[in-house]
């Protein structure tokens, strides 16, 4: 059988002095103003593993490809150059899959850095092509999806910021395109202070939305009270205040909810229950119904107590 021999480009290296490197786009020096310490203590004691990749522009400017946390934390360690892979032709779509594959990249982790690399591939290569983009980053390759990502670049600088390092989350980050931009701000930086995360992250969120909504309010106006009622001699317990501020916006938010749980606690306080035994109440307080709950130890309990248990039982039905 006749096969024609494979042929590679050779790597391309190139000893590059640090002031030459920048990154490819104003956007990623806004994320990348600090350098990270435990990376400066990295590189100070392996060094830099691998080239960092990058597009030579002109014989004194390269742009970086990947590895965009690296520059500030040599800059802060005053290294003076660096050996780079110089990588051709930055606009196809190889170049553009390198970016999100390659070992130094944190494209794949943020979703800013995605939307930056497909607004900038989509600039320059056909729709099917930045699909496929979004396949390689684990997303699905859908047109709605990409203007998901996209749609990310317009909110404010401060929620840009909180989506690459990761204090909001992308599923939450489509949100803000709804809210005010004073909003947007005021609400990134409760987020930078109490770092709720997960459920808690999107109760904060969709509470203050609703009853800024419902009040006609700025958020930080709708949080005030609260913040004010805080005790300024208090030691600051941030999961606690948390718990606390999301506790006052569920008292605002369903005030009649609010009250018919406490109700329900006052009343329990009369009825003595052993430990393993639980009373529950209709989620929405819709009805006045209410299930009790008995937790046994595991399935051979349980049968050793039923005979005792059951005779009782019609008693309880309504």
């Amino acid at each position: 059988m006749n096969t024609q021999p494979l042929t590679l480009t050779p790597a391309q290296f190139q000893l590059v002095p640090l002031v030459n490197l920048d990154f490819p786009a104003p956007l990623l020096a806004t994320l990348y103003t600090e350098p990270d310490l435990e990376l400066c203590s990295q590189l100070q004691q392996y060094g830099l593993f691998e080239p960092l990749p990058v597009h030579k522009v002109s014989p004194d400017c390269f742009h970086l490809l990947a590895g965009f946390q690296y520059l500030p934390a040599l800059l802060r360690l005053g290294v003076t150059q660096i050996t780079c892979q110089v990588i051709a032709e930055p606009d196809t779509f190889s170049s553009y899959a390198l970016q999100i594959q390659h070992g130094l990249s944190t494209v794949p982790t943020s979703p800013i850095l995605q939307a930056a690399l497909l607004r900038d591939a989509s600039s320059t290569l056909a729709e099917p092509e930045v699909l496929k983009l979004l396949g390689l980053l684990g997303v699905k390759p859908q047109r709605y999806k990409l203007e998901e990502l996209l749609s990310l670049l317009r909110l404010e600088p401060a929620v840009i910021k909180a989506l690459h390092t990761g204090i909001l989350s992308a599923k939450n980050g489509k949100y803000f395109s709804r809210i005010a931009a004073e909003d947007q701000s005021y609400l990134v930086s409760l987020l930078e202070i109490f770092r709720p995360g997960g459920s808690k992250q999107q109760r904060l969120i969709d509470m203050l939305m609703e009853l800024s909504l419902r009040h006609a309010k700025p958020m930080k106006e709708v949080i005030q009270p609260w913040l004010d009622a805080r005790s300024s001699d208090e030691q600051p317990n941030l999961p606690q205040q948390l718990q606390g501020m999301l506790r006052y916006l569920q008292e605002q938010s369903n005030p009649h909810l609010v009250a018919a749980e406490r109700q329900f606690r006052l009343s329990l306080q009369e009825v003595e229950l052993p430990t393993n035994v639980h009373l529950h109440h209709e989620l929405s307080f819709e009805d006045e119904s209410v299930e009790l709950r008995i937790t046994y130890a595991d399935l051979t309990s349980f049968k050793a107590n039923w005979p005792r248990l059951s005779p009782h039982i019609p008693l309880w039905e309504s």
